[in-house]
């Protein structure tokens, strides 16, 4: 058997063997972990650069077909210009009918209205005609009222003068009674 100072001895280097080892794992790792995100950044990088010609590629293509349809429309409204400057008849013919085409497309394309939405357009129509028709005769009766309501007014008025010369007249005649 071996003596407990031989024993903390051997767990002591057996600790620092250990603890040796698992510095070297952990180094080793590292530089493993560096390794791997060298890579990644590279392949990052060539991705971004890939990305970065492909999207290169891609702008050049439309700004070359930007450039074409530019060009295209162009030409076309030329053609357009000098057919209704040669023939300046069949172009309002062709005008009429497109609109006319387009008229009937977004008609059927356009959905009914509903019985309901028609009933309450048709009673709004009524309305408003009714109230055209009626206003010259309610401005009329207006007028009428107003003339009235002076008279009865006036009337009024006359009334009571009539009264107060019927007072006096009484006065007058109890004088000489």
């Amino acid at each position: 058997m071996k003596p407990p100072s031989d024993i903390d001895t051997d767990i002591g280097n057996s600790i620092q063997n250990l603890g040796s080892r698992a510095q070297e794992k952990f180094g080793q790792a590292q530089n493993v972990l560096h390794e791997k995100y060298g890579q990644a950044q590279e392949k990052i990088g060539q991705a971004q650069e890939k990305v970065q010609e492909k999207f290169g590629q891609a702008q050049e293509m439309v700004q070359e077909k930007l450039g074409q349809a530019q060009e295209k429309c162009s030409t076309v409204a030329h053609q357009v210009e000098d057919y209704v400057r040669e023939k300046p008849l069949n172009a309002l013919c062709m005008a009429a009918g497109l609109g006319l085409g387009l008229t009937l497309l977004v008609r059927a394309l356009t959905p009914p209205p509903t019985p309901r939405s028609r009933a309450v357009a048709l009673l709004e129509d009524i309305q408003e005609r009714l109230a055209e028709l009626t206003h010259p005769a309610l401005e009329r009766g207006a007028a009428l009222l107003d003339d009235g309501a002076q008279a009865v007014g006036n009337r009024i008025g006359s009334m009571h003068v009539d009264r107060q010369l019927s007072r006096l007249g009484r006065s007058i005649k109890g004088l000489f009674h």
